[in-house]
């Protein structure tokens, strides 16, 4: 045990040392590209996405059994990459040379973002 202890007061002691890495708007806009694509590109987020949908539809369907209740039912969702396709505006920070959150305000307001289909066919289902 003192052996445990003393290997992470170790780490810890080195971990102090470190300074924080500076890193520029290009930096992290390379890394950006790569999560734009996945998003974009990849099966494994889309598979992800519908997962979450089917599981929510599941959900929905077995507390319609239940029968009525009494109570409203109410559907909230958190709106991230599965309800809004925000890539547009991430590859054009990247083009662009801007840093998040530029010109995301703007996004916003002009509901640039287009809801996945995925989403359109869940709120039907809800709706």
């Amino acid at each position: 045990m003192v052996l445990f202890l003393g290997a992470g007061f170790f780490a810890v002691s080195l971990a102090g040392n470190v300074r924080a890495q500076e890193y520029t708007v290009k930096d992290l806009n390379e890394q950006l590209v790569m999560a734009t694509l996945w998003i974009q590109r990849s099966a494994e987020f889309r598979a992800l996405s519908y997962q979450a949908y089917n599981v929510a539809r599941m959900m929905f369907d077995v507390d319609l059994q239940k029968g009525a209740t009494g109570k409203k039912r109410a559907v909230i969702v958190d709106i991230d990459d599965t309800v809004s396709d925000n890539t547009p505006y991430e590859a054009g920070i990247v083009d662009n040379d801007f840093g998040y959150p530029t010109g995301w305000g703007g996004m916003v307001q002009c509901r640039y973002s287009k809801s996945p289909s995925r989403c359109s066919r869940f709120s039907e289902v809800c709706g």
